[in-house]
C-alpha cells in the first residue's frame, strides 16, 4: 500500500502543475460536439456554431451533464450546413446508457440512410453513403448489452475502410474504397424517431452523452478506454466500503478523469494509474500470504487478459457430474506484484468422501493459450486471439498477464459411488509460497454409458495427419490416427475412420485404407484389415456410429466409378458378419447441388438394393432439406439453419431419422465451433439439437489444415473445423471448444436418458429449456423450396436471438442442468 501512495502523490501534482490536463488539440476539424454539460447552452455545440434541434431532459453523463431521451416523444436532429458536412472522411461517436425497454442502442441515423449506426442489444448495424457508392455490414456482439450501463460506439470513415469502434477498440471494418466521399443530404436524427416500423417510431430511451460528428477519421480512443475503466473500478470500489485510503485515491484519480480530454494523457498518465488502482484495489479485496490468488469462472464464459473479473476469489472449487463423465472448470491465476513470474501446480493423488472412501477421479489441468485468430467470422469481433489450445505445462509463466488462466479437468470414473469427495489443489509460486484450494466433487446418483447412445459422427481431416510420415510407415499411421480417433471418442463424439481416401497418397489408400476396388472379373477387393482393427478398438471404447463404404467426392468420381454395386454388397456383407450392421451409416455424397438430382437418386437406390440395413445419409449446403424430391435416403443430415421444418417432422414420423450439422455457417449469435463464438455458444450446438428436436449431429472436421505444413486459412469461419490441434510431432492437442463440445453431448446424452426412464420428466425439463431458448412457430403460409428462404432459413423455427440468453447469462442453463441432473438422479432413490 505504500508504494501505491507513492505513486498516487507523485502523479496527480505532475498532472496539474504541467497543465496536462487541458483539453487537447484535435487530430482535425470537428463539425460538431455535444457534451451537455452547459444547460445553457444545451444545444449548441462546444466547437462550432451548429444546435441540435428537437428536446431531450438534461441529466448526468459519462462525464459532466449528459442528454436523457424518454423512449417516445424525445428527439434530437442535426442539420449540416455546407461547411460542417464531412466530406473525405467522417467519424461519428457518442456514449449511450440504455433503461430498460429502449427500442434501439446505437442510435444515430441519417434520415437518407447516407450513414447509419443502429441496432439492439445484442446485433447492430451500420452503413455509409458515399457519392461514388455504399458499404454497410453489421457485427454481434458476444453477450446482450446491458441496460443501465455506459458503452461508447464510434463510426469511422477513412477513405478506404468503414470501421466501428466499441468502448475505444475496432471490433469490425468493411472495405469502403469504392464509396468516395460521403455523400450530402438532410437530416441526421439522434436518440429518437430513428426509423417508423408499423406507424411507431424506433426510439432510444436511455441517456447519450458526448456525441461528436468530425469530419476526419479519428482512431485513437484511449481516453474511452480510460472511462470505461473508471467505471469498472467505480464498481470495484462498491466491495472497498472500509478502505478509506483506496477510496480517497480513486476520488482523486477519477476527478483527474473528469478533467482529461488527451488520448495521450489517457494512455501514457491515466490508464496506468488505472490499472495500479485495480491490481491495489484487488489485492486489498483478495490477497493472500502467499502472492497471488486464484478465482473460479465458468467454463462457459470467456475470458479475454484484459477483462476484470470483478468477482471474490474461490475458497473451494467445485465441480458436479455423473459417473464416467468429465466437468471442466477454468482457475484464473492473479498474481499481487510483478515480483511472482510463475507457478507449479500440484493436483491431489486422489479424492475421498467424507468417510475416507477413495473414488475414481481422473484429474488434469493445462494452461488455456490464448491462440491466434486468423480472422474473425462473420458479423464477430476483430479478436487478435482467444482462448482456445489447452496445453498442460510444469511451471507456467505469468509473463506480465493481469491473471493467468488454468483449465481444471475432472472425470469420475464408472464405479465411483454417488457422494461429495474432497482433497486439494496446490499452487506454489517462484517465491516459494503455496494456496492450498480445496477441491470438490460431488457425483450423482448415476453413471454416463460408456456407449455414445448419442448418435453422431465427426471426421479426422487424415490427409492432415499423413504430413507427419514417412511414405510407406503404415503403423505410424494408425498410432497417430488412433490418438486422434480416442480423443474424438473419450469426448463422446463418433469419429469418421478411414473415408476420404481420395485425399490420402497412394501409399496410404493401397496399404491402409479399406480402398472399395473391384476386380477385373466384377469381385470387390477390399482391404479391411487396418479398418477392422480401428473400428474394433473403437467399439470397445463406446464407438455407436459406423460410417462405411466408399466416398464419392463429386459427380465424376462417382461416374467413373464401375461395379459399384458389388463394392456395396461386400460392405452390407462385412457389417453384418462383424456385428455392426444396425450401426453402420453410409456417406457416399456431401453437399452434391440438385443438379446432380438424377445421380444423388441413383446412388441412394444402388446402396438401398445392395446394402440393405446400411442407412445412407445425405447432407446439404446451401439448401433446404429434406427434399421430397430425393428417394431412398436413410438419415438426411440439412445444416442448422437450412432446415425444411415440415418435411423433417414428416420425415421422423415415417422413422427417418433427422440430424443437423454446422459448417462455415449458420452465424453468431447462432450457435457454431468457430473460434471466436462464445464459450456458451459452444456448448450449445448439441444442446441446440436436442432442443430442437435433432435426432443427431455431424461435424464435417476436427483438425482440418493442421498439417505439418498448415498455413492459416482464413475462409473458413475463424477456425471452424479445426478444434483439435496438431504439436510438432501431429500429435493431437485438445481445446476449450473440443471439452464444451463434448459438455453439451454430455447434456444430450442425460436427457436422452432421461426420456428413457421418465418421459414425463423429460417434457418437463424441455419445456424449461425452451423457455431458456425461445422458439419461434413455422407460418404454414411461406414457400419453402431447395433454395429458399436463404440465408435466414432458420426463422422459420426460431428466432434469430434464441440463444442470446445463455451466453449472456450462461449460470441460467448450469442452473438448468443442475435440475435436470438431480431429477435423473432421483430416479436411483
Amino acid at each position: 500500500m505504500e508504494r501505491m501512495e507513492m505513486a498516487i502523490r507523485k502523479i496527480f501534482p505532475a498532472l496539474i502543475a504541467s497543465g496536462i490536463l487541458s483539453v487537447a488539440a484535435g487530430a482535425g476539424e470537428a463539425s460538431g460536439i455535444w457534451n451537455f454539460d452547459d444547460r445553457a447552452k444545451f444545444l449548441h455545440s462546444s466547437v462550432s456554431e451548429l444546435s441540435l434541434s428537437g428536446n431531450a431532459v438534461p441529466s448526468r453523463g459519462i462525464v459532466g451533464g449528459g442528454a436523457r431521451f424518454d423512449g417516445e416523444n424525445h428527439y434530437l436532429e442535426l442539420a449540416f450546413t455546407p461547411e460542417t458536412q464531412p466530406a473525405e472522411a467522417m467519424t461519428v461517436a457518442f456514449w449511450f446508457k440504455a433503461a430498460p425497454g429502449s427500442a434501439c442502442f446505437p442510435a444515430v441515423r441519417h434520415r437518407n440512410s447516407f450513414f447509419v449506426a443502429n441496432g439492439g442489444r445484442g446485433f447492430s448495424w451500420y452503413e455509409l453513403t458515399g457519392t461514388n457508392g455504399r458499404a454497410y455490414d453489421g457485427y454481434a456482439h458476444p453477450r446482450l448489452l446491458d441496460y443501465d450501463e455506459w458503452y461508447h460506439f464510434a463510426l469511422v470513415y477513412d477513405g478506404k475502410e468503414l470501421a466501428v469502434y466499441f468502448d475505444g477498440r475496432k471490433i469490425r471494418s468493411v472495405n469502403a474504397e469504392q464509396c468516395g466521399p460521403v455523400k450530402s443530404g438532410s437530416t441526421v436524427m439522434i436518440g429518437g424517431r430513428l426509423a417508423r416500423f408499423n406507424d411507431k417510431w424506433l426510439n432510444f430511451k436511455g441517456v447519450m452523452d458526448e456525441i461528436e460528428f468530425l469530419k476526419y477519421a479519428r482512431t485513437d480512443w484511449d481516453r474511452v478506454r480510460l472511462l470505461k475503466m473508471r467505471e469498472r473500478l467505480r464498481k470495484l470500489g462498491r466491495q472497498l466500503a472500509g478502505q478509506s485510503a483506496w477510496r480517497n485515491h480513486f476520488e482523486k484519480f477519477s476527478a483527474a478523469v473528469e478533467e482529461c480530454d488527451s488520448d495521450e494523457t489517457a494512455k501514457n498518465i491515466l490508464l496506468p494509474q488505472a490499472e495500479a488502482l485495480l491490481k491495489e484495489g484487488e489485492n486489498l479485496c483478495h490477497g493472500t500470504d502467499a502472492g497471488f490468488f486464484v478465482k473460479a469462472v465458468s467454463p462457459m464464459s470467456r475470458v479475454m487478459p484484459d477483462d476484470i473479473v470483478l468477482q471474490p476469489p474461490t475458497r473451494k472449487a467445485q465441480l458436479s457430474m455423473a459417473g464416467n463423465e468429465r466437468e471442466n472448470l477454468q482457475l484464473l491465476v492473479f498474481p499481487q506484484s510483478a515480483e511472482l513470474r510463475s507457478f507449479s501446480v500440484e493436483l491431489p493423488l486422489g479424492l475421498k468422501n467424507p468417510e475416507g472412501a477413495p473414488g475414481e477421479f481422473e484429474i488434469r489441468v493445462s494452461e488455456t493459450d490464448y491462440s491466434p485468430l486468423a480472422g474473425p467470422s462473420h458479423w464477430m469481433y476483430l479478436y487478435p486471439a482467444v482462448p482456445d489450445k489447452l496445453i498442460p505445462r510444469d511451471v507456467y509463466s505469468l509473463d506480465r498477464k493481469k491473471f493467468l488462466p488454468l483449465w481444471l479437468e475432472v472425470k469420475s470414473g464408472e464405479n465411483t459411488a454417488p457422494g461429495i469427495y474432497s482433497g486439494e489443489i496446490r499452487i506454489t509460486g517462484d517465491n516459494g509460497k503455496t494456496l492450498s484450494l480445496p477441491l470438490e466433487v460431488k457425483v450423482y446418483d448415476f453413471v454416463l454409458p460408456r456407449r455414445n447412445i448419442v448418435p453422431s459422427i465427426v471426421s479426422i481431416w487424415e490427409r492432415d495427419l499423413q504430413t507427419y510420415l514417412q511414405d510407406g510407415d503404415a503403423e505410424g499411421f494408425m498410432r497417430l490416427f488412433t490418438a486422434y480417433a480416442d480423443m474424438v471418442l473419450e469426448h463422446r463424439l463418433n469419429p469418421v475412420v478411414m473415408h476420404q481416401g481420395d485425399l490420402v497418397a497412394g501409399w496410404l489408400r493401397d496399404t491402409v485404407y479399406p480402398n472399395y476396388r473391384v476386380s477385373p472379373d466384377g469381385k470387390a477387393e477390399i482391404n479391411w484389415k487396418y479398418y477392422d482393427r480401428l473400428v474394433s478398438r473403437l467399439r470397445e471404447k463406446g464407438l455407436s456410429t459406423v460410417v462405411t463404404g466408399p466416398y464419392y467426392r463429386d459427380a465424376d468420381i462417382w461416374k467413373n466409378s464401375k461395379n459399384q454395386d458389388a463394392v456395396w454388397r461386400e460392405v452390407a456383407r462385412h457389417a453384418r458378419e462383424n456385428g455392426y450392421l444396425e450401426e453402420a451409416v453410409a456417406y457416399p455424397i456431401d453437399e452434391w447441388s440438385m443438379q446432380h438430382l438424377d445421380e444423388i437418386n441413383r446412388i441412394g437406390e444402388m446402396v438401398k438394393n445392395n446394402a440393405p440395413g446400411v442407412r445412407w445419409l445425405i447432407t446439404f449446403g446451401s439448401q433446404n432439406s429434406p427434399l421430397p424430391e430425393i428417394k431412398n435416403v436413410g438419415l438426411w443430415i440439412p445444416q442448422f439453419h437450412w432446415v425444411n421444418m415440415p418435411e423433417m417432422r414428416k420425415s421422423q414420423k415415417a422413422g427417418i431419422p433427422v440430424w443437423s450439422y454446422v459448417c462455415t455457417g449458420p452465424q453468431f449469435p447462432v450457435p457454431n465451433l468457430h473460434q471466436d463464438t462464445p464459450p456458451a455458444g459452444i456448448r450449445m450446438v448439441p444442446v441446440a439439437n436436442f432442443r430442437f428436436g435433432f435426432d443427431g449431429i455431424l461435424h464435417w472436421a476436427v483438425n482440418f489444415n493442421t498439417g505439418k505444413n498448415a498455413r492459416p486459412v482464413t475462409e473458413y469461419g475463424a477456425g471452424e473445423g479445426r478444434y483439435i490441434y496438431a504439436d510438432e510431432n501431429g500429435m493431437p492437442v485438445p481445446t476449450v471448444r473440443l471439452k464444451l463440445f463434448a459438455d453439451g453431448m454430455e447434456d444430450w446424452t442425460v436427457m436422452e436418458m432421461l426420456k428413457r426412464r421418465n418421459p414425463e420428466m423429460h417434457r418437463e425439463m424441455l419445456a424449461e429449456l425452451s423457455e431458456l431458448i425461445p422458439g419461434k412457430d413455422f407460418d404454414p403460409d411461406m414457400k419453402i423450396t431447395a433454395t429458399s428462404p436463404s440465408e435466414a432459413t432458420y426463422q422459420t423455427f426460431m428466432d434469430t436471438d434464441a440463444f442470446y440468453p445463455v451466453m449472456t447469462h450462461p449460470e441460467k442453463y448450469l442452473e438448468w442442468r443442475e435440475k435436470l441432473y438431480e431429477a435423473l438422479s432421483s430416479l436411483s432413490k
